[in-house]
């Protein structure tokens, strides 16, 4: 179902496409992204062509495998035979798609008056029971994953995060996720929006290709905009009736904050934007640990139970890469010393390689249980 767990995460790979643990391979920028096909349509369009017919038309009998070409017309019967039977699982496949999508939308309903009630119970505006709100509890959530980067500067605001709730479209071929703010003294949004849509959609096993991506424009209030830095320049002028005279402009530098997220990711970032802005890759990541993780067990990211549980081990194969690269180093420094010995000036070892040490990384994850689509933007 499209709300299945995605805690565990495997790593991803630019060159070569997305691999999560059910399979399916995403390629950005595959020529996927140019075909209209819905599920199947491809695979139809093959089988309900006969191979007799494919062997007369130059372009279909390229993608013949070479033996099919070479078969006397017996065996060819017998293979489109088979070949009808594959259009029958085609459809059988369809009947599945479209009767999962009505269980789907069942349980998605059942689970939606949970959701409401947590919401509730968040803010502190349970009826006839207790008023107080737990605080920070969607920032806590959202500080629990090791891929969502939340700054300084964003704190303050994500204090004011009310709900994030996820909604899909009728045939889930794209979901919105929605953050809700209360009042707050940074922004005049009530809720800021982040949508994706994929194609064929969010239930296919094989490749959809995610074919729209759109954020929200965040309407900051003035010297309220965290995503950037504000510096000040004196600026002299050279000629006209203000010549020689001085004044000070503010030029606004993007800097690192979560909030970047809102905008419309970038398929590849120039080398002065990454670690500031998200490409397409890192930002899908965050909706689909959002989306499939974060919001149907929120509680217990906030507990600290749920969450990236990768970091430890990424962490001990970043110390043992270090141990080795020491004993490298201790034998260098013993050949060092040999030299030494022979020249008759001893030295005294240095200190120990800093590579030993565990370093915290940003340990970017993958989701289990659905692939990444395809990265396309408009």
């Amino acid at each position: 179902m499209s709300d299945d767990k995605g805690n565990n995460q495997s790593s991803g790979n630019k060159s070569g496409g997305f691999n999560f643990s059910s399979g399916t391979t995403f390629n950005i920028g595959s020529s996927a992204q140019n075909n209209n096909f819905t599920v199947g349509e491809a695979e139809k369009s093959v089988a309900s062509m006969s191979l007799t017919d494919k062997g007369k038309s130059p372009s279909a009998n390229n993608k013949l495998a070479p033996q099919i070409v070479e078969m006397d017309a017996e065996v060819i019967e017998n293979v489109d035979k088979l070949r009808k039977d594959q259009e029958k699982l085609f459809e059988i496949d369809e009947e599945y798609k479209k009767e999962r999508i009505l269980l789907e939308k069942k349980f998605l309903e059942k689970k939606k008056v949970l959701y409401e009630v947590r919401k509730n119970v968040v803010n502190g505006t349970v009826q006839g029971g207790s008023s107080s709100e737990i605080p920070q509890f969607w920032l806590n959530c959202l500080m629990q994953s090791k891929i969502i980067m939340i700054e300084e500067c964003d704190i303050a605001v994500l204090e004011k995060l009310q709900d994030i709730t996820v909604e899909y479209d009728d045939n889930f071929a794209s979901f919105t996720l929605s953050f809700y703010f209360a009042k707050n003294e940074y922004f005049s949004n009530s809720v800021l929006t982040k949508k994706y849509g994929v194609s064929p959609d969010l239930l296919d096993d094989k490749s959809p290709t995610l074919t729209k991506c759109e954020g929200t424009e965040i309407n900051w209030l003035s010297g309220k905009d965290v995503t950037h830095a504000e510096k000040k320049k004196k600026q002299k002028a050279k000629s006209g009736k203000n010549k020689g005279q001085t004044r000070v402009i503010v030029e606004k530098i993007p800097q690192r904050s979560f909030f970047h997220y809102f905008s419309t990711p970038k398929e590849e970032l120039e080398e002065d934007e990454e670690g500031i802005f998200l490409d397409m890759e890192e930002d899908y990541e965050i909706g689909h640990l959002i989306r499939t993780a974060i919001v149907p067990e929120a509680v217990l990211w906030f507990t600290g139970e749920a969450g990236d549980g990768e970091e430890e081990e990424d962490e001990d194969a970043e110390y043992e890469s270090g141990d080795e690269d020491d004993s490298e180093e201790e034998e260098e420094d013993d050949d060092d010393d040999d030299d030494d010995d022979e020249d008759d000036e001893p030295k005294g070892k240095g200190k120990p390689s800093e590579k030993g040490r565990k370093q915290k990384g940003k340990g970017k994850k993958k989701q289990d249980n659905e692939e990444k689509p395809e990265c396309k933007q408009n």
